[in-house]
């Protein structure tokens, strides 16, 4: 019962994040809400611009802060921080990637990660409350994405771990592979087909997104036109359009006869109510390119309401609150440098993350 009502409660959130995604898919007209024709006109040049950009450099900080989770500190916030480039490889791919989701969702997964090439060195910061005295809370880490396959400085990442930093280099993934063959073990689509739909999801979003123009920023001479997103997550929960989406969903995945929807569509309710998102986007009235954007969460969770989705859990706070900031600079549009595998690299087996399939531990040579 538990497993199944997890399951479910992954179906909603995902819902909603397919829903987030489809208001700024490349393939689905721009959302323009009640801004002016000449304010939608921004946004429509700023699509088409983004959707012919090859390659930019990305400056991105991230700030994740958890209120009243048991044994930890009162207030602990995780920090990510760091700078790199990404690249396009396939705009077509990427372009049509939430169309394709409805017809082979493991292979638009993989697809998605084949589409982009990305370069970066990040700092991460831990509480020192939850490091061990033999670990640092703060390292650095180097992370490149190329063909699908993404790679990691194992050696940054030991002091982290209270290590000497003696690793052994970097080290990949088929990210793509994992992630295809990982939706293909779920059955596909996660039962989210309609969501999948980006009209259909951008247009049931539309309803509950209002978006407004605020002040222009000016950035190397450039005015940028800023805008600000809101979603209203309360109404969107407690919609009949949105609940009947998700009562369909779960019937087609044979789950109606395994939970009590009249209680669980009570607990989205309470749940999501406690749910804030804004998003910020600026947009160059030159070049059209998006500049920066950030996003602002905050959402207090009712975990009693939870403990009751999931079966009772026992000894939990009555409310946990998660707050998210993020801000992403973009530039050097179509100059950034080229994007390459490192040399010699070990690849770790997909099959020793998927625990359906054989356990194999074996290092596999690089390509």
């Amino acid at each position: 019962m538990g497993i199944s009502r997890l399951r479910v409660f992954i179906v909603a959130v995902a819902a909603l994040a397919f829903g987030i995604g489809n208001v700024y898919a490349q393939d689905v007209p721009s959302f323009c809400g009640t801004l002016s024709e000449a304010d939608c006109t921004i946004l429509v040049e700023s699509q088409e611009a983004m959707s012919t950009l090859e390659s930019a450099a990305i400056k991105l900080n991230l700030d994740m802060t958890f209120n009243g989770i048991p044994d930890m500190p009162a207030s602990a916030t995780i920090n990510l921080s760091g700078d790199g480039r990404y690249a396009i490889t396939d705009p077509e791919a990427l372009q049509n990637i939430t169309a394709n989701m409805t017809d082979d969702l493991a292979g638009a997964m993989e697809d998605l990660f084949e589409a982009f090439a990305l370069d970066g060195t990040f700092i991460l910061q831990l509480p020192a409350e939850l490091m061990g005295e033999s670990s640092a809370n703060r390292g650095a880490f180097s992370v490149r994405m190329v063909d699908g396959f993404a790679y990691i400085n194992v050696d940054k990442m030991m002091r982290l771990m209270g290590e000497s930093g003696n690793g052994s280099g970097w080290i990949g993934l088929d990210l793509a592979g994992f992630y295809g063959r990982l939706f293909e073990q779920m059955g596909g689509s996660l039962g989210l087909d309609a969501f999948q739909n980006p009209s259909a999801s951008a247009d049931m979003m539309s309803e509950f997104v209002t978006i407004e123009r605020i002040e222009d920023v000016e950035i190397d001479g450039q005015t940028l036109a800023a805008f600000q997103y809101t979603f209203d997550y309360s109404e969107l929960a407690s919609s009949e359009t949105f609940m009947s989406l998700l009562r369909d969903q779960l019937e087609g995945m044979g789950m109606m006869s395994q939970i009590d929807m009249d209680d669980l569509m009570d607990f989205y309710v309470e749940a999501f109510a406690g749910l804030t998102l804004e998003m910020t986007q600026t947009v160059g009235l030159d070049d059209h390119f998006i500049h920066n954007m950030s996003l602002t969460m905050d959402w207090t969770l009712d975990m009693e309401s939870l403990s009751e989705l999931f079966g009772g859990m026992t000894d939990v706070p009555p409310t946990i609150t998660v707050n998210l900031s993020v801000n992403a600079d973009l530039s050097q549009f179509n100059e950034a440098a080229p994007i390459e595998a490192p040399e010699n690299t070990p690849i770790f087996p997909i099959d020793s993350l998927l625990p359906a399939m054989p356990q194999t531990f074996e290092f596999e040579a690089a390509a």
